[in-house]
């Protein structure tokens, strides 16, 4: 293959792209958010009867529950 020695046309300019923001819920959002809360509860219940500890945020730390404890 042989190169024709044309140039790129970029200009090495960067382009602003502005953040977009998160759309607000919408039914299906909602009942997304619904299986994923359920989901969660059942993962939760799951390790404590299997005598498994887990992972929390409380007070700006991670904290691990004993089965116990949750």
């Amino acid at each position: 293959m042989r190169k024709t020695g044309n140039k790129s046309s970029h200009t090495g300019t960067v382009q602003k792209v502005k953040p977009s923001r998160p759309k607000p819920p919408t039914g299906d959002d909602a009942a997304l958010d619904r299986a994923i809360r359920r989901a969660t509860r059942q993962a939760v219940l799951t390790h404590k009867k299997l005598g498994q500890s887990i992972v929390v945020w409380r007070g700006g730390k991670v904290v691990w529950l004993k089965p116990s404890e949750i």
